[in-house]
C-alpha cells in the first residue's frame, strides 16, 4: 500500500521530468525538420527552465526564419538587460541586419566597444561571436582594442590570425602565426596543419610562396629557434621538394644535435612518394653518422625500441629494392651489389626478428632479377627460423615461396604451400589469399573449370580486395572460354603472358601483349591485354604511358566490365600523381554516372566526398539557418 502510495506521489514528478527531457530532442527534430513553428516554443521553454543561451539562439533563428524579427529583438533586449553579456549586442544586430535595418544592427555591432571587457576571456568570447556572424572586421578590432587594454602587444596571436585566415589576409595571417609560434613553438606542428588548412582556400595559389619567403625571414631573425626551419621543411615537403627538404633537416639535425629522428621521418615520407634519391640521403645520412652518445640516444623509437641509425640501415636496402625495381633499366650488377648489402646487413643482425622485414624483398631479387632460384628458397627457409616473428610473417614466406616455385616451374609443390597457408590461417586473410593463389595458380596451368570453382566461393571472401580479384578473374575465364575453340587458344595464350608477369619479365610480357593485340583486335581479351599493360606500366612508375592505356580502356571498352575498375585506378592515379589535365574527380563522377552497378562505385563516392570535403570552404560558427 504505501508502495503504491509512493507511485502516484512521484509520478507527476517523473512525468515531468521525463517531458522536460525528451523536449531538447524533440525541439532539435522539429528545426532540423524546418518545423520552425513547432521548435520555437520548445527551446523558448527549455530556456526558460535552465537559462542556457544555446536554446536561445535556437529559438532567436527559428523567429528569424517565421520573419517575426520584433519578437525575437524584444526577447534579446530583456536577456541583454538581465545578463549583461556584450555578445547579446551582436546577435540583436544581426537580427536587424537580415530584417533589413542596417542602421541599427551597426549600431548593435559597435556597442560593445563602448563597455569593452577587461579580461582575456570575454575578451575571446566577444571575437568569437563577431567572427560566428561573419563579422570580420569587428573581430579584427576586438582583439587590436584587448591587446591595448591588456597592455600586452603579443595577446590574441591565434585568435587574430585567425581571423586574417577566414578573409585570406594571408600577410597578415602570417605575421601574427609565425609571432605565435614564436612565444609558443611547441605548437609549430598546430601552425602547419592550420596553414594547410588554409592552403585548401587559397584561390591564387600564393600562400605556399608567402610562408616560405616568411619562413626564411624569421630564421635569418631567430637561428636559434628551430620552429622556422621546420616551417620551412613542411613548405618543401608540401611542394614535393623533398632533396631540399633532407637538406634542411640534416642541417637542422646537426646544429641542434637532434637525434635524427626528425631525418628518419621525412626520409619515409620521401619514400612513399616515390621521391627515392631524397629518401636515400637522408638515409644514409644517419647510417653515416651511426649510433648517438648524447642524451637524445634515449629517445629511440619507443615502439621497436631498435635506434634510428639501425632502422636507417634495413630502410635503405628496402627503399633501393623499390628504386630499382621501377627502373627497367637497372642493370645486373646493381641487383648483384644489392643483393650482397643485403646478406651483409642480414650477417649483422643474425637470426633477431628485426631481419624479418628484409627477407622478401632479398629473396624477390635473387629469384626475378638475378636468376638466383635456390639462393632465394635459401633466404625464406632462413626467414621460416627465425624467432619472434609475428605468426602473419611466417604465413607471407609461405606464400613467397610458393609463387617462386610456381614462376620456376614447380607448380605442384607450390599448391602443396598454398595449402599448408590455407589450413595454419583458416580464419584470417592471409588463408583467403592462399586460396586465391591456387585458384589463380589452376587458371594459369589451364584448368579453367577448376578455377571458376573456386574463384566463385572467393567472391563471397570477407576480404574485399581478394573478392575483387576473384570476381574479376572469374569474369574474365567465363567472357573468354569459348565454345568454338575447344582449346581455348587465345585464352591459353593469355595464361602464359599471366605466366610471364609472375616470373616479372615485363618486357617480354608487354610485347606479347601487343602481339596478341595485333593478331586478334576484336578479341574480347584486348581491354585484358591494356589492363595488363598498364599495372606493369604503374609498378615501373610510368604513370603517363600507364594512364594512356586506361584512358582506352574507358574510350573504347565502355561496356566491358575492366570500364569502371580503369576509371577508378585513374582517378587515384591521378590524386596520387597530379599533373596537368588530370582531374580525379572527373573520374569518379563517370563510375557514379555510368556504372551504378560496379563494385566500385562505393569507393568511388566515397572518394568523392572526401575531395569534396578537402575543397569544401566552411566558416566555424556559422549560425544555421542564416
Amino acid at each position: 500500500m504505501k508502495r503504491t502510495i509512493l507511485i502516484f506521489l512521484f509520478l507527476p514528478v517523473w512525468l515531468t521530468l521525463h517531458s522536460q527531457n525528451n523536449h531538447p530532442n524533440l525541439a532539435f527534430e522539429y528545426y532540423r525538420n524546418s518545423k520552425w513553428e513547432k521548435a520555437a516554443p520548445l527551446f523558448l521553454e527549455i530556456y526558460k527552465n535552465n537559462k542556457a543561451p544555446t536554446y536561445l539562439h535556437y529559438y532567436v533563428r527559428c523567429m528569424i526564419e517565421l520573419k517575426q524579427y520584433d519578437t525575437a529583438i524584444k526577447i534579446l533586449k530583456k536577456t541583454l538587460k538581465e545578463r549583461r553579456d556584450p555578445t547579446f549586442n551582436i546577435e540583436i544586430g544581426y537580427v536587424y541586419e537580415v530584417s533589413g535595418n542596417r542602421k541599427e544592427a551597426e549600431h548593435y555591432y559597435q556597442l560593445p566597444f563602448r563597455n569593452f571587457p577587461q579580461n582575456p576571456t570575454a575578451i575571446r568570447n566577444l571575437g568569437n561571436t563577431y567572427e560566428a556572424y561573419l563579422k570580420f572586421s569587428y573581430a579584427e578590432n576586438t582583439y587590436k582594442t584587448g591587446r591595448a587594454v591588456l597592455g600586452d602587444p603579443n595577446a590574441f596571436r591565434l585568435e587574430l590570425g585567425n581571423v586574417y585566415n577566414a578573409q585570406r589576409k594571408y600577410p597578415e595571417m602570417l605575421e601574427e602565426y609565425f609571432n605565435w609560434v614564436l612565444t609558443e613553438p611547441r605548437y609549430v606542428a598546430t601552425l602547419t596543419h592550420m596553414l594547410a588548412n588554409a592552403k585548401n582556400s587559397d584561390i591564387d595559389g600564393n600562400l605556399m610562396k608567402l610562408v616560405r619567403e616568411k619562413a626564411y625571414t624569421y630564421i635569418q631573425k631567430f637561428p636559434g629557434l628551430p620552429a622556422f626551419n621546420e616551417i620551412l621543411i613542411w613548405v618543401m615537403t608540401e611542394e614535393g621538394a623533398y632533396e631540399d627538404a633532407i637538406r634542411q633537416s640534416i642541417a637542422l639535425d646537426k646544429r641542434f644535435r637532434e637525434d635524427g629522428r626528425r631525418v628518419l621521418n621525412l626520409a619515409r615520407i620521401a619514400r612513399q612518394s616515390c621521391s627515392y634519391p631524397a629518401a636515400l640521403t637522408g638515409y644514409q645520412y644517419l647510417i653515416n653518422r651511426g649510433p648517438v652518445t648524447h642524451n637524445a640516444n634515449r629517445r629511440m623509437n619507443v615502439r621497436s625500441r631498435i635506434p634510428v641509425y639501425r632502422q636507417a640501415a634495413d630502410e635503405i636496402l628496402l627503399t633501393k629494392s623499390e628504386y630499382f625495381n621501377q627502373n627497367p633499366e637497372t642493370s645486373s650488377s646493381a641487383y648483384q651489389d644489392l643483393e650482397h648489402d643485403f646478406l651483409t646487413r642480414m650477417d649483422s643482425i643474425g637470426n633477431d626478428p628485426e631481419a624479418g622485414p628484409l627477407i622478401i624483398p632479398l629473396a624477390r631479387i635473387q629469384a626475378y632479377y638475378l636468376n638466383h632460384f635456390d639462393q632465394a628458397l635459401t633466404t625464406l627457409d632462413r626467414g621460416l627460423t627465425i624467432r619472434g616473428l609475428p605468426p602473419s610473417f611466417h604465413a607471407q614466406f609461405l606464400l613467397e615461396k610458393g609463387d617462386i616455385l610456381l614462376a620456376f616451374g614447380d607448380p605442384w609443390e607450390a599448391t602443396f604451400l598454398f595449402a599448408r597457408v590455407v589450413k595454419e590461417n583458416p580464419d584470417n586473410d592471409l588463408g583467403t589469399k592462399a586460396k586465391f593463389k591456387k585458384a589463380r595458380l589452376a587458371y594459369l596451368t589451364g584448368d579453367f573449370e577448376w578455377a571458376l570453382t573456386q574463384l566463385d566461393v572467393l567472391k563471397a571472401s570477407t576480404s574485399k580486395p581478394i573478392a575483387n580479384d576473384a570476381m574479376e578473374l572469374a569474369l574474365f575465364i567465363r567472357d573468354n572460354l569459348s565454345d568454338e575453340d575447344s582449346l581455348n587458344q587465345v585464352l591459353t595464350t593469355f595464361t602464359h603472358i599471366d605466366y610471364l608477369i609472375l616470373q616479372h619479365h615485363d618486357d617480354q610480357a608487354l610485347h606479347n601483349l601487343d602481339s596478341l593485340i595485333k593478331a586478334y583486335p576484336e578479341h574480347p581479351l584486348v581491354d585484358d591485354c591494356l589492363m595488363r599493360q598498364a599495372k606493369i606500366l604503374i609498378a615501373r612508375n610510368q604513370i603517363t604511358e600507364a594512364m594512356q592505356h586506361l584512358q582506352k580502356i574507358a574510350d573504347e571498352h565502355a561496356y566491358d566490365y575492366l570500364a569502371p575498375k580503369a576509371l577508378y585506378m585513374m582517378g587515384n592515379l591521378s590524386i596520387q600523381h597530379p599533373a596537368p589535365n588530370r582531374q580525379a574527380v572527373k573520374y569518379f563522377e563517370q563510375i557514379l554516372k555510368f556504372y551504378p552497378v560496379s563494385p566500385y562505385f562505393i569507393d568511388a563516392r566515397n572518394q568523392l566526398q572526401k575531395i569534396r570535403k578537402e575543397k569544401e570552404q566552411t566558416f566555424t560558427g556559422q549560425p544555421d539557418g542564416k
